[in-house]
């Protein structure tokens, strides 16, 4: 994946859990949860990334927050999540 689409897709994961919501892949299926927090555009703009979200969710498995499970978009020691 080229660095610029991995950007958008983190950018559109992050844009997500700023809401709330929590995105995960479950084979070719994006969830979101809660799915009543999407916005119209965000639900556009996860249509539009949905490859690259995918691609970086299954790359991310072993970037999970221990505590909350939460995608993490690099190693902080402190989850934004939780805040464990």
């Amino acid at each position: 994946m080229e660095p610029q689409q991995l950007l958008l897709a983190a950018s559109v994961i992050h844009r997500a859990g700023a809401l709330g919501i929590r995105v995960s892949a479950d084979g070719q299926d994006l969830i979101c949860r809660p799915a009543s927090a999407l916005t119209d555009e965000l639900r556009d703009q996860l249509r539009v990334h949905k490859p690259q979200i995918l691609e970086l969710l299954r790359a991310a498995r072993t970037y999970t927050c221990s505590s909350c499970g939460q995608f993490r978009f690099d190693l902080p020691t402190v989850c934004y999540w939780c805040r464990e």
